[in-house]
């Protein structure tokens, strides 16, 4: 066929005088690189296909913005992919500390990934929301259903801003959903805790610091009266939520993925107090100052009935062997590594 891709004045092997730079088809080259730094330079070869599209993964042009590159690679990540799980995301602590980089990763960041998805046609987009998108404070109360308000009186702003930010990607999947035809499912995650566990997540956090103290001899901290409802979920069980709604023939729905059911702070220390054989009695005393510590107003629940229904899926691990799954690994860990 005619070389239609090339000089018009130049048909012959030149890529090697990217060194010499003698024909004035390569000098114009590189001045429009160095004075224009483009995100993406066509270059053809004779040995290759005369359309050439680069796999994104690198290396990348240091004069590039790195969201550039950082979007470039997520196509090149999703290209022939079934189903992608968006998992990434900083959480209420990470608002507390750093805001300006956490609402960039966690709308922005679901926006790129969701571009990709589209523009490599991914079958279903599965995407790790939170039961932060009800709120928190005074309002919380009762079941709080998949069509619930959000509530934010009396919060922390971090809190706020996590759970507000996790409704920003849900609402992404349905626009994608609306208009590209993207299938997905929102999971709205209970506080996650189990094997594993790292020192990030503010309310599995607490069960971290009660052992902690209580392995210390120390008495372990309530804060406030020892009522303080919270939802937890087993990672084991979200691990099976997970690959329910890949499996599932659901789309365009967002549901629950909740433990069997609430537990309040006292209650929760005192199986941690019973997993160490520990007669110590909770103190009872305000946080420092500073603290993210998120609290209810009062008793609620988080019914995943609609997961069941729209998944096939219901939490099998409570609380007291969720518990004691989690310590014994931690003991586990402690023993490997000769510390206490």
């Amino acid at each position: 066929p005619p070389l239609v891709y090339w000089g018009k004045y130049v048909a012959h092997d030149n890529n090697r005088d990217g060194l010499g730079q003698y024909l004035k088809l390569t000098q114009n080259i590189t001045k429009g690189v160095l004075d224009w730094h483009p995100t993406v330079l066509h270059d053809l070869h004779e040995a290759q296909s005369y359309l050439y599209v680069s796999t994104g993964t690198g290396p990348y042009n240091e004069s590039l913005d790195p969201i550039q590159s950082n979007e470039w690679w997520l196509l090149a990540a999703t290209e022939g992919v079934d189903g992608v799980l968006h998992l990434a995301a900083y959480m209420t602590l990470g608002f507390a500390q750093t805001p300006w980089q956490a609402v960039d990763v966690n709308i922005r960041g679901a926006q790129n990934m969701l571009e990709a998805c589209r523009a490599n046609q991914v079958r279903k987009f599965v995407f790790a929301s939170s039961n932060a998108v009800y709120g928190y404070g005074s309002g919380i109360a009762g079941a709080l259903v998949e069509n619930g308000p959000f509530h934010s009186v009396g919060a922390p702003p971090a809190a706020i801003l996590y759970g507000a930010s996790k409704i920003m990607g849900e609402q992404l999947c349905r626009q994608y959903y609306q208009k590209s035809g993207l299938d997905y499912v929102v999971l709205r995650y209970s506080t996650v805790y189990g094997e594993r566990q790292h020192y990030r997540a503010a309310n599995s956090l607490y069960i971290m610091e009660t052992y902690d103290r209580v392995r210390r001899g120390e008495r372990p901290v309530l804060p406030g009266d020892g009522i303080d409802a919270k939802h937890f979920v087993h990672v084991s069980d979200v691990a099976r939520a997970n690959v329910a709604a890949f499996q599932s023939g659901a789309t365009d729905v967002t549901v629950n993925v909740s433990g069997p059911a609430p537990i309040t702070t006292g209650e929760l220390v005192r199986l941690v107090l019973d997993y160490c054989k520990s007669d110590l009695e909770p103190e009872i005393r305000p946080d420092p100052p500073g603290t993210v510590r998120l609290t209810s107003g009062g008793a609620f629940h988080i019914p995943h009935d609609l997961a069941g229904r729209q998944i096939g899926w219901q939490p099998q691990v409570d609380m007291t062997e969720g518990v004691t799954r989690l310590l014994a690994w931690r003991e586990a860990q402690e023993g490997s590594t000769g510390t206490i």
